[in-house]
């Protein structure tokens, strides 16, 4: 009986020993996890979400720049959370200048700052893209990075003392030491960034013009044009105008014919530039134009009507003013794919002789004014 009593009592032991070195396995294995766990996030930096208030400044010209609530909705889609708030209880401030220099040149100077007015921080961007919209994925980077930025560095900087006034500079020395000022960030972006809200650009042009080799000596006429230039394409431009009548003479007295022109053209401008106020283009294209003579003088008078097709290439040259007015100035060069002649007589004994030939170089001068519409 002594013996079997032992042998039941053992293998009862032996469940509780190995049941208790289990427990204590998982309970070492869960400590090890969950200090891991806190150590791991002691290490991590500490972000929390602040209220920020953005403050922009506007210059004339930088209307069509990223308008300011739309601003503070790109940046929180790129946080995925609120960010911004209206009132007085935000804890950071973002100040923001957009201006616009010499027509061509674009900037936005952001100043982080903290509620009691220190500067965290700034940044500038610049872009001589056509549309001030070139600035509108980095501006919500900046912004959001600004925003984002770990709060232990705002702490630092916060921390750190105030700038001396000018007046009360220290000295060191013989030396004075001028107290530091935080350094901007410059950031350039190429002028071929692009620009997702450029428009096209619409523009109207009225002049007047002197023509050579159409019509019998220097013609002078006028000239409409209108254009427009997508954002990344060529600038397409059809115009049209008339001539005022002239005269050539031939044969006996003062008989002769009287020669007006319609003309009609489409162009496109493939190169342009711009230097400060003034820019400039090479154009293009093809003209018609309907020219009408009237014999006068002769036994029998009688009309005709012929059209001149041409191939064309413009230069121009336009000042701004003021507002959407600039000054226009171009030359056009026509190469006429036929040459109509006017003659008179009928042959025979009345030999036929020329009265007027359009000549196989066109050239156009034209001044006036554009209008951007």
């Amino acid at each position: 009986m002594a013996n079997g009593g032992s042998r039941t009592t053992e293998p009862l032991l032996s469940w509780v020993r190995l049941s208790m070195r289990t427990l204590g396995i998982a309970l070492s294995s869960a400590c090890i996890a969950l200090c891991t766990r806190l150590a791991f996030a002691s290490d991590a930096p500490a972000t929390h979400a602040v209220g920020v208030r953005l403050d922009v400044s506007r210059q004339a010209g930088t209307e069509q720049c990223l308008a300011t609530g739309e601003l503070e909705r790109a940046v929180e889609a790129r946080l995925k959370r609120p960010v911004f708030v209206g009132d007085s209880s935000a804890q950071l401030v973002i100040v923001l200048k957009l201006a616009l220099h010499n027509r061509k040149r674009w900037s936005a100077e952001l100043r982080l700052e903290d509620d009691t007015g220190i500067n965290l921080g700034e940044r500038t961007l610049t872009t001589s893209a056509q549309h001030c919209s070139a600035l509108d994925d980095s501006l919500a980077l900046i912004v959001a990075l600004l925003v984002d930025a770990p709060l232990s560095d705002r702490e630092r900087a916060r921390s750190l003392p105030l700038p001396a006034p000018k007046s009360e500079a220290k000295t060191h020395g013989s030396a004075n030491v001028a107290p530091e000022r935080v350094q901007a960030t410059r950031v350039d972006l190429p002028e071929s960034t692009l620009a997702p809200r450029q428009p096209w650009r619409w523009e109207t042009s009225v002049g007047a013009t002197l023509a050579m080799g159409l019509l019998p000596g220097a013609a002078f006429g006028f000239e409409l044009g209108v254009s427009g230039k997508p954002p990344r394409a060529p600038e397409l431009r059809l115009f049209g105008g008339a001539y005022a009548p002239r005269e050539a003479h031939a044969g006996p007295g003062d008989a002769g014919g009287r020669f007006a022109a319609l003309f009609l053209g489409l162009e496109l401008c493939p190169l342009e530039g711009q230097v400060r106020s003034l820019r400039w283009s090479t154009c293009a294209g093809q003209s018609v134009a309907w020219l009408r003579a009237t014999a006068f003088g002769y036994d029998q008078n009688s009309s005709t009507d012929r059209l001149v097709y041409s191939l064309l290439a413009r230069g121009a040259l336009l000042l701004h003013l003021a507002g959407p007015v600039s000054a226009r100035l171009t030359a056009r060069a026509e190469l006429p794919l036929a040459r109509p002649v006017f003659v008179y007589g009928s042959g025979g004994e009345n030999a036929e002789s020329t009265v007027f030939e359009v000549n196989p170089l066109i050239a156009a001068l034209e001044a006036g004014l554009s209008i951007a519409l």
